[in-house]
């Protein structure tokens, strides 16, 4: 089977949570790289963006 990459740029949490892999860009910097529930736990700015973002959904 042929692997391929494929970037996705979104701020919509259902679709990073589907990514192998997430950057995670502040202030024009890359701020975390891994797996979207790692980052979760370990960046605070990340995290609330989540959060923010279940309140809309709901």
């Amino acid at each position: 089977m042929n692997k391929m990459t494929t970037l996705i740029i979104t701020n919509r949490v259902p679709t990073i949570e589907l990514c192998d892999e997430v950057l995670f860009i502040e202030d024009g910097r890359i701020k975390a790289q891994g797996k979207h529930e790692e980052i979760l736990e370990d960046v605070s700015s990340y995290r609330n963006l989540f959060l923010e973002e279940q309140k809309v959904q709901n």
